[in-house]
């Protein structure tokens, strides 16, 4: 499905065909191989990295656009940083960017590309790419310290990388991972909107993610304990995003729901436990990953959709009631008419 899409994208680009699509040979035998001969063939002059046919199966938004773009211009002949890219880049850069591995996304290439050219190693490059870090481009200027930072500090356990980006984000944005739930994140009020990492040793700041990491999960004990799944349908459903519902089957699970969405539903462990109600999470796929939307409570006895809210208990959006409709059309579930859909 998703090379259907890809060539909806490479015809709206038909005006920068460099050769006429009749006199293309397809070349090798895997779909992979054959769409990635096809876009040379249509749009590149001079070498193209493969990591960059990635732009043309992403979706539509902005972004995308942006980048596919990029892999026009490129494709043409000209220099990645003459691109209008959310990030600083020098020479250097735009050399390792057009060198990076071949399994990278664009964003991690962008990423690669900064971290060799700033003096950094293929390995470090790596430990950043199994962070979040490749996707935060709104903020290039803080970021870049953390590279320097991490560059001038090579001895450090390259391990932990990945918790300090996790610590940073969550400080300076207020951006953060829930662990085990599909890479679904969430955004509070940054504590520290002014943290720095300039001046810190590696002990120091070790010492506050440790210190971080005490206080989530102290904030999150409470009795473990799991319950029978309801039987009803779990969903996924894709519009201009991709949207999935997923039944909450444990205490951990609910109890994370309940502080990311700043409502009461860690409450209702009885219920589940019992088998009265069961407790549902709906996310929206964003370019970070899945993001909680709104969480869904069905009762039972008569599989009603009882209360739906979102974060601080906001009532659900059009786009979050859309999805609520189309999901309790496919489970055969009902609305309470306390339930505005």
């Amino acid at each position: 499905m998703r090379y259907i899409d890809a060539l909806v994208f490479i015809a709206s680009k038909a005006s920068y065909w460099i050769r006429p699509i009749e006199t293309w040979k397809p070349r090798g035998t895997s779909a992979r191989r054959q769409f990635s001969s096809l876009l040379r063939h249509l749009f590149v002059k001079y070498q193209m990295p493969r990591f960059f046919d990635s732009v043309w199966l992403v979706n539509y938004t902005p972004e995308c656009e942006d980048w596919r773009e990029w892999y026009l211009e490129v494709g043409q002949g000209q220099n990645i940083r003459n691109c209008r890219l959310p990030v600083s880049y020098s020479k250097k850069m735009a050399h390792y960017f057009m060198q990076a591995p071949q399994d990278l996304t664009i964003l991690q290439a962008l990423r690669w590309g900064q971290v060799l050219g700033m003096g950094g190693d293929p390995g470090l490059g790596r430990a950043i790419m199994q962070s979040p870090f490749p996707e935060e481009l709104s903020n290039d200027q803080f970021w870049t310290t953390v590279i320097q930072w991490l560059i001038h500090h090579a001895s450090l356990d390259r391990r932990q990388i990945q918790s300090i980006v996790e610590f940073l984000r969550y400080q300076r944005f207020g951006v953060f991972t829930i662990p085990g739930d599909y890479g679904v994140y969430d955004e509070v009020d940054a504590p520290a909107p002014d943290y720095s990492i300039k001046g810190r040793t590696p002990r120091s700041l070790l010492r506050d993610v440790a210190d971080w990491h005490r206080e989530q999960e102290q904030k999150s004990k409470i009795p473990e304990c799991t319950w029978v799944a309801s039987g009803i349908r779990e969903f996924d459903f894709e519009d201009d995003n991709r949207w999935m519902i997923r039944e909450i089957l444990t205490s951990d699970d609910l109890v994370t729901e309940g502080n990311q969405m700043k409502h009461c539903v860690a409450s209702y462990i009885e219920n589940c436990t019992g088998g009265e109600s069961s407790i549902w999470s709906m996310q929206i796929e964003l370019q970070q990953g899945f993001k909680k939307a709104i969480t869904i409570e069905v009762r039972k006895e008569n599989n009603l959709i009882s209360e739906v809210r979102g974060k601080a208990n906001r009532l659900p959006n059009r786009r979050e009631r859309n999805v609520l409709r189309r999901w309790a059309e496919t489970a055969g579930l009902k609305f309470s008419r306390y339930v505005n859909v």
